[in-house]
């Protein structure tokens, strides 16, 4: 029984990808580094207001899109968007009972619309941490968000971005609106096959194997899942080196050294906090995890 519920438990805090972070925090998984459960004062940069827009251009963009494989060719592009567009508009009633707040024509209220401004060209790291934060903040709109998502995928089911977003919202579930057991397990392999889907769409979508990897890590040691996961950090760390470089991409190097130092591997793993120094040679965690694994 308490191996059971310490699953449960740890279930919760692999919920979200990076939101899931929110919960590692204060529940047991693996150990981090000295700061390593600090976003060195990037929580601002998640701030919600800064997107705002970001959503309604991706609701029109995806409802101009469905409603033109129906319309005539040529027929304006107002009336192509015709009732598509304004079942997504703000202020508009939505699946679960919510609506997007404001007036109609107004921008989206992050204050009453957990999807407010965090869709948008891409679905990352700070836009799942939002996601995940404002469902945190208001529970009872987990199901309409998820619902508002499902969708979203009807309409344009190729969308890696959109079935990620969707992973993110089933772990909020997970985490918040269901009760410890199988019903979390049946909610949170859900948010698996949200995060597959996006991979298969998108082999490099950051964020969905970001999550994908990190609710494996956070799994008990028990159940088996930590070296698939750490295959999976190592896929991730290969696939962003390259691209341009970006702050949550350290979280990679942290997590993927602590699980190897975890397994017993500590030259590999300071190999890999070394290799996340290079790149990110501000970066004060993978300098403090160096430094408690310093060879004498």
């Amino acid at each position: 029984m308490r191996h059971a519920a310490k699953l449960s438990i740890v279930l919760l805090a692999c919920a979200a990808g990076a939101g899931g972070g929110i919960l590692a925090r204060t529940l047991e998984g693996p150990r981090l580094p000295a700061r390593a459960d600090r976003h060195d004062g990037r929580a601002d940069a998640v701030a919600i207001d800064g997107i705002v827009m970001r959503l309604a251009a991706l609701e029109e963009r995806v409802a101009v899109a469905s409603a033109s494989d129906i319309a005539p060719t040529g027929a304006d592009p107002a009336a192509r968007r015709g009732d598509a567009v304004a079942a997504v508009k703000p202020g508009r009633a939505v699946p679960g009972g919510e609506t997007g707040g404001g007036s109609p024509g107004a921008p989206p209220d992050p204050a009453k619309d957990p999807l407010a401004g965090v869709l948008g060209s891409a679905f990352g790291f700070r836009e799942a941490e939002a996601l995940f934060e404002a469902l945190a903040r208001d529970r009872g709109t987990i199901d309409g968000v998820i619902a508002r998502l499902e969708k979203e995928i009807v309409a344009n089911p190729r969308s890696a971005d959109l079935h990620a977003a969707l992973a993110t919202a089933y772990g909020a579930k997970t985490a918040f609106d269901t009760q410890p057991g199988p019903e979390q397990g049946t909610v949170w392999a859900k948010a698996e096959r949200a995060y597959d889907e996006a991979i298969r769409l998108d082999p490099e979508h950051w964020q969905a194997r970001y999550g994908r990897a990190f609710g494996d890590s956070m799994a008990p040691e028990f159940v088996g899942l930590r070296p698939r996961a750490i295959r999976q950090f190592e896929d991730l760390m290969e696939i962003q080196e390259r691209k341009p470089a970006a702050p949550e991409q350290a979280e990679v190097y942290l997590r993927l050294g602590t699980l190897l130092k975890d397994a017993g591997n500590v030259k590999k793993a300071r190999e890999t906090w070394q290799r996340g120094r290079a790149r990110f040679p501000e970066d004060r965690r993978l300098a403090d995890a160096l430094a408690l694994t310093e060879e004498k």
